[in-house]
């Protein structure tokens, strides 16, 4: 069975493809998968307050007037936990966007440097993720808009077998180039920590804050978390065309 809607969103789980290692999303997944289970028991004993105790009436009295702390401490936890992973992450704005060179999708190689004075949006993504194929014809339908502009739209496959991944760009007609980040190099060096995520890099191949808007999946900051809307990604384009040329911006800056 595959993973979850919540799963492929926030965390990879491990599908060792190539020895690919995702032990911190399993020890995050663990996590978030015991405390709704821990919540659903204490539930079931407030809802059956009647229901028979084994051991001393004054232990099961004492659960059950616990239960009635725990639940909502364990619910604020939980919540905390949750808005403390989606907090914006700034520290990448404006610093240059990590080296690399990857294979290719389809054969061949594609390196940092070949994109450097280009707008790039990189978009890390997976076969089994389903935000992933929800934004897949949006980020098509980008790349087919303003290719001729200058703009690169780089896919980053990830924690995927090479014939899912091919199957995926095939079924949903993916010109764009996508590399295959095997070993999480680059997965880490960004800070990704879910898919899909997205990332705009100007052409001074510096990492370029995003708007920070209130849609769902979006984030302020460096990269945009979930399915990327059609009108939030026009909207980074645009601004990414808009940015000053880099001699500018560095004459300016002496």
């Amino acid at each position: 069975m595959g993973p979850s809607l919540f799963s492929s969103w926030r965390f990879a789980p491990s599908r060792g493809h190539n020895g690919i290692s995702a032990r911190p999303q399993i020890k995050r997944a663990l996590v978030l998968t015991m405390v709704p289970k821990t919540i659903f028991r204490l539930v079931s004993l407030r809802q059956n307050p009647h229901a028979p105790l084994t051991g001393a009436p004054w232990k099961g009295r004492l659960v059950r007037i616990l239960s009635f702390i725990v639940v909502p401490a364990f619910f604020v936890g939980f919540l905390a936990f949750s808005l403390t992973r989606t907090s914006p992450d700034r520290s990448l704005a404006n610093k240059p966007a990590p080296e690399f060179q990857l294979p290719l999708l389809g054969g061949g190689s594609l390196s940092s440097r070949e994109l450097k004075g280009r707008p790039v949006v990189f978009n890390f993504w997976a076969s089994w993720c389903v935000p992933c194929r929800v934004e897949a014809r949006t980020l098509e339908a980008a790349w087919r808009k303003y290719k001729n502009t200058g703009v690169m739209v780089v896919g980053v496959n990830v924690q995927d077998s090479i014939d899912d991944s091919e199957e995926f760009v095939d079924q949903f007609g993916l010109t764009y180039p996508s590399v295959r980040d095997t070993d999480l190099k680059l997965w880490a060096e960004m800070g990704v920590r879910g898919l899909p995520e997205t990332f705009f890099v100007d052409p001074g191949y510096r990492f370029v804050s995003t708007g920070g808007t209130a849609q769902t999946g979006s984030q302020g900051g460096t990269k945009i978390l979930g399915a990327i809307p059609p009108e939030i990604l026009e909207a980074e384009i645009q601004s990414l065309l808009k940015a000053e040329p880099v001699e500018e911006r560095s004459s300016g800056q002496r």
